[in-house]
C-alpha cells in the first residue's frame, strides 16, 4: 500500500514537532520501520517514492530457440547463449523447461556394449 505524500509529511512534521515515535506509530496505524525510512527520506529532502525499474523482458524467445536448435543440433550452450545475449545457464534450463535433452546416446553404442558384455567371461569361482 502506497501512502500519499501529503499524509508522509504530516506524519514526519508531528515527530519532528516532538511526538513521540510510539505515538505516532499508534495514531497513524505505521510501522516503526516505515516512520524510520520516511524520516531518512525527508532528510533527503524527497518524500515520495522512488521509482520502479521497468520490468525486463524474457531474452530467450521459445520458438527462436527451438529453430535454432533444429538447425544447428551440435551448437554448445554457449554458442546459443552468445545468440541470445544470455549466460549458457539461461539457455541449459529453458532447454529443461521445453524438454529438449542435450546429451544423444546413439543406437550402435549401446549395441556394441551388450555385445561386449556378452563377451566377457567372470570366473565366479576363485
Amino acid at each position: 500500500m502506497t501512502y500519499s505524500i501529503d499524509f508522509r509529511q504530516c506524519v514526519v512534521n508531528n515527530v519532528n514537532q516532538g511526538m513521540k515515535w510510539d505515538d505516532a506509530v499508534n495514531l497513524f496505524q505505521i510501522s516503526r520501520s516505515t516512520l524510520s525510512k520516511w524520516i531518512k527520506m525527508e532528510k533527503k529532502g524527497e518524500l515520495s517514492d522512488p521509482l520502479r525499474q521497468e520490468y525486463k523482458t524474457r531474452k530467450i524467445d521459445k520458438n527462436k530457440l527451438i529453430t535454432l536448435v533444429e538447425t544447428e543440433p551440435d551448437g554448445a550452450l554457449a554458442e546459443y547463449a552468445q545468440h541470445f545475449n544470455c549466460c549458457p545457464q539461461a539457455i541449459a534450463s529453458c532447454l529443461k523447461k521445453l524438454e529438449i535433452t542435450r546429451k544423444k546416446k546413439l543406437y550402435f553404442i549401446k549395441k556394441e556394449m551388450k555385445t561386449r558384455g556378452k563377451n566377457t567371461k567372470v570366473n565366479s569361482k576363485r
